[in-house]
Formats: C-alpha cells, sequence, structure tokens
C-alpha cells in the first residue's frame, strides 16, 4: 500500500513538471509591437425618423456621419448600421461604402431600414477600414 502511494505521488509530480514544461518562458516571446494609428475613424448616428409609406410600409430613415481624426486619408471606410429590437435581434441592417474620408473630413449617411410599425427599435452603428 506504501508502495502505491510513493507511486501517485511520483506520477503526480512527473505530470506537473511536464505540464510546466509545455508553457514557453516569457523571455521567448517576441517583443510586442505597439501601433501608432495615424487617423482613427469615428462614427456617429446623428437621429432617426419613423416613416410610412404605401409602397413600403413603416421604415427608419438612419442619418449620420463619420469623421477622420487623424493626419491621414482612410480609403474604404465602411459603415454597418443595423436597426435592433431592444433585445438586441437584428431587424435589418444595411452597409455602406463612405469611400475615402481626408484628414480632419468627414463624410455623411442616410439610409433607409425597413422595421414593423409600433415595435421599439435602436440604431447600432460600426466602421470598419
Amino acid at each position: 500500500m506504501k508502495i502505491k502511494k510513493i507511486l501517485f505521488i511520483c506520477a503526480i509530480l512527473l505530470l506537473n513538471i511536464l505540464i510546466a514544461g509545455c508553457s514557453s518562458p516569457q523571455s521567448q516571446l517576441p517583443p510586442p509591437t505597439t501601433a501608432y494609428p495615424q487617423s482613427q475613424i469615428h462614427v456617429i448616428n446623428a437621429g432617426t425618423v419613423d416613416e410610412w409609406s404605401l409602397s413600403l410600409g413603416c421604415y427608419s430613415i438612419a442619418t449620420g456621419y463619420a469623421y477622420n481624426t487623424g493626419n491621414t486619408s482612410v480609403s474604404n471606410v465602411v459603415v454597418y448600421i443595423s436597426l435592433k429590437y431592444t433585445d438586441g435581434t437584428i431587424r435589418d441592417s444595411k452597409v455602406i461604402n463612405l469611400g475615402t474620408i481626408e484628414p480632419q473630413g468627414s463624410r455623411s449617411y442616410q439610409i433607409n431600414l425597413d422595421r414593423e410599425c409600433g415595435d421599439n427599435y435602436y440604431i447600432d452603428v460600426s466602421t470598419n477600414y
């Protein structure tokens, strides 16, 4: 019985040594790189108006803009706009390509989003560039 305990303890120690050997020490990792972006795009949803028409039914008009806070131009700026129920479920979404935004410049957007009449929604915007 005593030999089984000793073998069990040796097995645990050996396992700990093997597991510890699997992790690489911090000194072997490459040094972290820090990116200093010269431009940053911000997107603002300026407002939403709920409308109704015979051909479209209920819809929301989302209006906003993206602006460049940096000192270099940013090309291929894309804005993602989603009309979401209050629980976060997406009702409608659109993608708008705003093209190039110059340093300290901005580009506006206006888009129609389909919705159900009478339900509560909010607009979620994000960007990629």
